[in-house]
């Protein structure tokens, strides 16, 4: 065999030699793990304004589709509402289910926590309270106030 050939015979050995040792080597490497991550919950708030016009004025607005549970209601009752005003929160579609919130006679900027009450099958109550869960649109009324500018209600709520 020439020089040329032992050369050439010499330069594939080292070439197959590497790639063996490649595949080796990737082959020895502990294999990849997907990682998922978890759906975190968070926190979003959907701003509900009424704009009650007038004298005994009153107005209702939707909110826009909220799902998951509420945490807590900001009302602002902004800066001329009389203290006889009423609002009221409510569930609005898909299904009017009932009220979350009723606030009578009053303008003092708060913040609430509505609870709802647990029962039993007997709708006996139950000294225990669970968040109101939404899935859908809410509804803001606003009744009985005698001056008129813009109420909002900041529902604060576990998406």
């Amino acid at each position: 065999m020439s020089r040329n050939g032992i050369y050439n015979l010499g330069f594939m050995v080292l070439v197959v030699a590497i790639l063996t040792a490649g595949l080796f080597a990737g082959c020895m490497r502990e294999p990849q793990q997907m990682v998922q991550v978890a759906n975190v919950a968070t926190i979003q708030t959907e701003a509900i304004t009424v704009n009650p016009i007038g004298a005994v004025a009153s107005d209702t607005t939707a909110s826009g589709i909220i799902v998951g549970q509420i945490i807590d209601v900001y009302i602002d009752y902004g800066a001329t509402m009389s203290d006889t005003t009423d609002i009221t929160l409510t569930y609005y579609t898909p299904h009017a289910m009932g009220q979350i919130l009723a606030v009578t006679d009053n303008v003092a900027d708060t913040v609430y926590m509505p609870r709802a009450t647990a029962v039993t099958s007997g709708n006996v109550a139950i000294a225990s309270y669970w968040p109101f869960y939404v899935n859908g649109k809410l509804l803001l009324s606003v009744g009985q106030t005698l001056s008129g500018t813009s109420a909002t209600a900041y529902v604060r709520y576990l998406k």
